[in-house]
């Protein structure tokens, strides 16, 4: 007989182990599993504002402070007052930000390449429906 919270325990073990894997193949650019996105979320162009990234991101306010704090000590972005509304924090990608975006997607399509390792096409999408349902869920 399965245990009442094996569906949940799966689920938790799959993320710790993503979360390895990402860790492992990030290390190269002193990024990790809860920092990397951030970059990716920030136009290399116009910048993003923190609020926005809020946003976009499921994660309160204090931990994102804390993981720009960590990407702006690497030097790979900046933050400033905005012009239009002191109260708004604009993030902007560094030189050296912009230029971690390349390698940064080839690791993540590696990490990618290994997680899906074993799964047709139809099965990765129809996996990533099956986890948006669930986090719709959730919402």
């Amino acid at each position: 007989m399965q245990e009442i919270d094996f569906d949940l325990t799966q689920i938790s073990i799959v993320a710790r182990k993503v979360q390895v894997e990402l860790d492992r193949a990030l290390k190269p650019l002193e990024l990790n599993a809860s920092n990397y996105y951030f970059l990716l979320k920030i136009d290399p162009v116009t910048g993003t504002t923190q609020d926005q990234l809020y946003r976009q991101i499921y994660l309160d306010q204090s931990n994102i402070t804390r993981r720009l704090l960590r990407l702006e000590q690497l030097g790979l972005i900046t933050k400033s007052r905005s012009a239009d509304d002191g109260r708004v924090w604009k993030v902007d990608l560094t030189p050296t930000g912009r230029e971690r975006i390349g390698p940064l997607k080839a690791a993540i399509e590696d990490v990618n390449h290994t997680i899906f390792a074993n799964l047709a096409t139809g099965q990765q999408e129809q996996l990533m429906q099956l986890l948006t349902t669930v986090g719709t869920n959730l919402i």
